[in-house]
């Protein structure tokens, strides 16, 4: 294996643990809040996340699957398209589920903000 190949690996596999933590975050928040605020809240916060996990994963996937070039140019060209994506896809997926869904607000901003934060925290977890 190329001495690339193997940095590609470890930095991709380190990002998706990274969004794994995120997802785990956000799984737990969903959880905690069922006895609280009911189904309804408990699903409201699982969506609010999940517009944040599914595109971090699409960024950790689309960042990743390019490595193997030297260009630093074409490194941060695809950084910040994948950058980009995931915010473009972060806010449509949102306002989809605003729109289609009887959420509760509340608990779907939480949602997004705690996906946020696990992001925030994944790097205390992954080494």
């Amino acid at each position: 294996m190329f001495q690339g190949q193997e940095t590609k690996t470890q930095y991709s596999i380190s990002v998706y643990k990274w969004v794994a933590v995120q997802f785990t975050v956000v799984i737990i928040a969903s959880l905690i809040s069922l006895p609280i605020g009911g189904l309804k809240s408990g699903l409201s916060l699982l969506a609010g996340g999940m517009a944040v996990v599914l595109p971090t994963a699409f960024f950790a996937y689309r960042l990743f699957r390019k490595f193997h070039t030297r260009d630093i140019k074409q490194h941060l060209h695809n950084f910040y398209l994948s950058e980009v994506a995931k915010i473009i896809l972060s806010v449509a997926l949102a306002f989809i589920m605003i729109m289609l869904l009887p959420l509760k607000l509340l608990a779907f901003f939480i949602g997004f903000i705690i996906a946020q934060i696990g992001l925030w925290i994944a790097p205390l977890f992954v080494k």
